[in-house]
């Protein structure tokens, strides 16, 4: 697996999780703090069979401009 677009962090979760994944029967949670988390790395997750659930701070790569609050853009 070679999603760099993600970092170490989404090259790494086969290792850790293991090549096939959660099954096609049960899908898994993964929670991350701010520092871990990003939107690709969410998407790459629930790719693999993993929920994921994290604070992304507004200026997170990959954060679409029509989610930030109006009052946060200035």
């Amino acid at each position: 697996m070679s999603d760099t677009g993600s970092g170490l962090a989404a090259v790494n979760l086969r290792e850790v999780f293991g090549p096939s994944g959660p099954g096609t029967d049960a899908m898994q949670l993964i929670v991350t703090d701010s520092c871990y988390a990003s939107v690709p790395l969410a998407m790459q997750t629930l790719s693999m069979g993993y929920y994921s659930i994290s604070t992304v701070r507004n200026n997170q790569l990959g954060l679409s401009v029509s989610l930030v609050d109006a009052k946060e853009k200035g």
